[in-house]
């Protein structure tokens, strides 16, 4: 799985940026790195999924396919609830937190997805993006611990 780092410092790069700007979040540079950092995570999904190929040849999720349904606009929603809650189930965790999980994973895309970036206080986005690479960081533990 590749690193998570990357995805923290691009956040922390967006919320420097919006500070560097008298705390204002939406401008250029603060959107930019927002952006990048989602695509990074969509990215990790897709190594995640790819991961998850490798080691059960029948897993159920295409691994491209994964990582197009946690951008596809408004598909992203229910998409990233799904997936999420099936890993978490594949890796014998219990249906709750699976569902638990999985509705964190939806609501927080929602709120870090670019296009919310008017919508919202940046700030909140900001946040979102950091639960975003913490859930993809959960669900890697929880794999590492079933593999050993």
């Amino acid at each position: 799985m590749r690193t998570l780092w990357l995805g923290y410092f691009l956040v922390a790069f967006s919320a420097m940026s919006g500070m560097a700007n008298g705390f204002e979040f939406s401008n250029p540079y603060s959107i930019a790195f927002a952006v990048i950092a989602y695509v990074y995570w969509t990215y990790l999904v897709l190594c995640l999924h790819l991961e998850l190929r490798k080691k059960d040849s029948n897993y159920p999720f295409d691994p491209g396919d994964s990582m197009l349904g946690a951008i596809i606009p408004f598909v992203y929603i229910f998409w990233n609830w799904f997936w999420v809650s099936e890993i978490y189930k594949w890796l014998g965790q219990s249906k709750i937190k699976a569902l638990t999980l999985g509705a964190l994973v939806s609501v927080l895309s929602l709120v870090a997805y670019p296009d919310n970036l008017d919508r919202l206080p940046s700030s909140i986005n900001l946040i979102a993006l950091c639960g975003l690479f913490a859930t993809i960081d959960v669900i890697n533990r929880k794999l590492k611990q079933v593999s050993r």
